[in-house]
């Protein structure tokens, strides 16, 4: 699966399929179960997946994802668990109509307290032993929830390593594996060939290469930039691997590609999703090489054209052909090398925006319109999010204000205030 974008693909291989069988049994069974993997094995994407073909198939079964977080407490939890349920007679309570399933996602993330405990598993521990959980306003009410079972995700790697054996005891448990390099190739490759079938030929031929390229991409920049306490977000995962495929799905044939072209787009993808994380110019560099070094392992014959910098890729940038020159969709990712015409393009953009928001007096020198491109990329994803880190004055806001204009969004942002909750 690749994460994070709710209509993402989910190419299943032999791990996914025995998966949901096996989730599909437990849960017929009002068993509860369990899986636990890394970031990025696509725990949520299975489950989800499986919910959505199984409520959709039975009437008489509802479910509701709970999302843990740090702050996630048992009151917490609990008015979430209530808002599915209603009262039925006397002291019982359940969901309004047949079975309710609770997906809790990243249970092993909450708040340990000194002794160990965590008060929202204790509050499941309750419903699952006893079946029963207290009222908030009246302690003396002790109500009876029926109809109700769990699935629960965990990343061992976050969050408390281990949940309470209590709680643990009833799930079924599986562990989510990355998968391997054989179901990568697939999985990948067969997504890359159905976006790319209407191309030219020398396009195609190079599909099975990229992919090849990019899989020992990550083996390597996940071997040689290691997380460390200053460089804690140094770790990547498959949701990387896959920003890396998405960026590519995002090339159309109108645009005249040639086998040049998509390894350019490539090597852009690979320096923005890899490269940008990293915290100093040294490792920029390196990384560079090192993206150069495996692409030309895999794609011998145009690599030098390959790989020239600078090397930018926009999706708002204007068509070099004449024929659509009106056409302004926001869909095509262009190659866009000239730095005077992507100034000239974001200067424009930031008239329009002076025009009508809060005026932003904004210089547009060349890093200022690299970090618009960039914010602009991650934005066209749907469900795109960034963090931007920098010392105070370095611009995070106003280019993430003109990104966002360019892309056409709204702006909400909110005001942190001294009575801020």
């Amino acid at each position: 699966g690749t994460g994070s974008s709710p209509g993402s693909l989910m190419v299943p291989t032999a791990e996914t399929v025995r998966f949901t069988y096996l989730m599909g049994l437990l849960v017929k069974n009002a068993r509860p179960v369990m899986f636990v993997g890394s970031a990025g094995t696509g725990k949520t994407v299975l489950v989800s997946d499986y919910l959505n073909q199984l409520t959709s198939s039975e009437d008489s079964i509802k479910y509701a994802t709970v999302n843990m977080n740090f702050y996630t407490d048992s009151l917490a939890l609990q008015q979430q668990l209530e808002q599915n349920i209603d009262k039925r007679s006397g002291k019982n309570y359940g969901p309004p109509a047949g079975k309710l399933i609770y997906f809790i996602d990243d249970l092993n993330l909450p708040f340990v307290e000194t002794y160990g405990t965590q008060t929202p598993i204790a509050l499941m521990r309750q419903h699952i032993d006893s079946g029963a959980w207290f009222d908030r306003s009246d302690l003396g009410l002790k109500k009876t929830i029926s109809d109700c079972q769990y699935i629960a995700c965990m990343n061992h790697k976050s969050g408390s390593f281990f949940v309470n054996p209590r709680l643990q005891r009833h799930f079924v448990t599986f562990a989510c594996q990355m998968p391997g390099e054989s179901d990568l190739f697939t999985i990948f490759n067969t997504i890359l060939s159905a976006h790319f079938f209407s191309f030219d030929k020398r396009v195609q031929n190079r599909l099975k290469s990229i992919t090849d390229a990019t899989i020992a991409l990550h083996k390597e920049i996940s071997v040689k930039f290691l997380p460390s306490a200053v460089k804690f977000h140094y770790n990547f995962t498959m949701r990387d691997l896959s920003a890396v495929f998405r960026g590519l799905l995002y090339a159309r044939s109108a645009e005249q590609f040639t086998a040049v072209h998509i390894s350019r787009l490539w090597y852009h993808e690979c320096v923005r999703v890899f490269a940008d994380r990293l915290v100093s110019e040294p490792e920029v560099q390196r990384c560079k090489e090192l993206i150069v070094t495996v692409g030309k392992r895999h794609m011998e014959d145009d690599a030098e054209a390959s790989f020239v910098e600078p090397c930018y890729f926009a999706h708002f940038a204007p068509s070099s052909n004449k024929l659509n020159a009106n056409d302004d969709s926001l869909t095509t990712y262009r190659n866009c090398d000239d730095m005077l015409k992507l100034k000239k393009i974001v200067e424009e953009k930031l008239g329009e925006y002076n025009e009508s928001k809060a005026m932003m007096n904004l210089v547009m020198f060349e890093q200022a319109i690299q970090h618009v491109l960039r914010i602009a990329r991650i934005l066209m994803f749907p469900g795109g999010h960034a963090l931007l880190v920098g010392v105070g004055g370095s611009g995070k806001q106003s280019l993430s204000k003109l990104a966002s204009f360019i892309c056409h969004y709204d702006i909400f942002q909110i005001s942190v205030t001294s009575e801020f909750g």
